[in-house]
């Protein structure tokens, strides 16, 4: 896990591409009250399919006592589980993604929605709150912002002008999106793991139906 962990390391801006779905957030439903509608005896009788069509004998689709084949029931579980999968994806990417990922797409829409409203507290805080987390690397560039900002404060009488604020509060905010985006690595790991599951399980009875249809347009061409 470690080195597959060091190979590719998803972001919560890369996971939220999917998260922000409001399509995949309805699936969060599915492990909750999903199941008393995909078991719907109504609901079962959907994932027939067509026998005139794609020739479908009783070999092929074979029927349970309830009359619904057992094939039908496979590509039902598949649903249900895929969605599962996707609604578990959904609840981890809300509850552990930082809200600063989630409302702002990058780092420029977070510059672009909340520049205006940095004041000399906000940003001393910021500094405060990465002041120990990020690496050397950063850790530098954050040192040479803080003493900008002190300067430009003490210059400017506990206010920072407009110039300056595009030049280093900018890069700060640079800074905190992006550590924002790469914290949590064992709930983004479990996120990724549960949209990849649910994809998968989605797409087997896809390719399926997808194999019937090419081979009954090949046997009727």
């Amino acid at each position: 896990m470690n080195k597959l962990m060091s190979f590719y390391n998803p972001s919560w801006k890369e996971l939220r591409k999917i998260g922000q779905s409001k399509l995949i957030g309805l699936s969060i439903l599915v492990p909750i009250i999903g199941y008393m509608i995909i078991f719907n005896e109504e609901f079962v009788h959907n994932f027939e399919l067509s026998k005139e069509v794609f020739s479908i004998n009783e070999t092929l689709e074979k029927p349970s006592n309830n009359g619904i084949s057992i094939e039908s029931k496979s590509r039902l579980f598949y649903f249900y589980f895929g969605l599962t999968f996707l609604g578990l994806g959904s609840v981890l990417y809300k509850l552990r993604c930082p809200p600063l990922i989630r409302e702002n797409s990058s780092k420029s829409a977070y510059v672009r929605n909340d520049s205006s409203l940095m004041t000399i507290k906000r940003i001393k805080s910021i500094i405060n709150y990465l002041n120990n987390k990020v690496d050397q690397v950063y850790s530098e560039e954050l040192n040479d912002i803080k003493i900008a900002i002190n300067e430009v404060e003490t210059s400017h009488h506990g206010s920072i002008p407009p110039i300056t604020r595009e030049r280093h509060v900018i890069d700060l905010m640079f800074m905190q999106w992006q550590y924002e985006s790469l914290t949590k690595p064992i709930s983004r790991w479990a996120t990724l793991i549960s949209y990849v599951f649910g994809f998968l399980i989605l797409a087997i009875p896809t390719v399926q139906a997808f194999i019937l249809v090419f081979s009954a347009f090949v046997n009727k061409t």
